[in-house]
């Protein structure tokens, strides 16, 4: 592997805790539906069916974006109060980082990046920082005693909300990957009761992903 494209698999991860890894940096699925823009944001990545980012690029990424790229993930890294990390744009062009609403150091360090190297930086905005989405991560544990579905749990970087592992009775594991069904219906009632409304939430069926709390 080259030193630019080992970067590659290096930024695709989020700063701190569990990552949902599956598709970052591979090449895009012919049988999943056609990749989307992220909802509601100004992002580089593309989204297949399942939300899940696809990689639409060459097999690397130029040095410079790779450098670039480290950067960028330094700067979330050290500001998990303002950020929840960053990502590869799905073209390989630049990178992105994950910023909350907040004005403070990451977005100003961030933007000032962008404007050293245009074209290689994303900014996209998300509801909330890395900090809150472990607050909200905490706020979930009482439920495995009262919803046996809700197999486990992590921070969704490019969404600012949560990836939730639940097990499939009541639908196939498909729907939940295809975020339907009563199984995701029931669960996110009762997971937006616990942390808010205002947490974008992802759905993943049991046992298709590290994340495990």
């Amino acid at each position: 592997m080259g030193r630019a494209q080992g970067r590659v698999a290096a930024l695709v991860a989020c700063v701190g805790v569990v990552v949902a890894s599956s598709g970052c940096g591979s090449p895009a699925d012919p049988a999943l539906a056609a990749p989307t823009d992220v909802a509601g944001q100004a992002s580089c990545l593309r989204l297949d069916a399942h939300l899940t980012p696809r990689w639409q690029g060459g097999s690397t990424m130029s040095a410079e974006a790779a450098a670039v790229g480290e950067e960028l993930h330094a700067i979330a890294a050290a500001h998990p109060d303002e950020a929840t990390g960053t990502a590869v744009c799905s073209d390989g062009s630049g990178s992105e980082i994950h910023l909350s609403p907040a004005r403070g150091d990451a977005r100003t360090q961030a933007e000032a990046l962008a404007l050293r190297h245009p074209g290689l930086v994303h900014v996209a905005e998300v509801p909330h920082s890395l900090t809150e989405q472990l607050v909200a991560m905490d706020a979930l544990a009482h439920l495995q005693s009262t919803e046996p579905r809700l197999h486990g749990w992590g921070p969704r970087e490019f969404t600012g909300g949560l990836l939730l592992m639940v097990t499939p009775t009541r639908s196939t594991a498909e729907d939940i990957s295809l975020q339907r069904g009563d199984d995701v219906a029931q669960v996110r009632a009762k997971v937006a009761a616990a942390v808010g409304a205002d947490y974008p939430l992802v759905f993943e069926p049991a046992g298709s992903n590290a994340v495990d709390q």
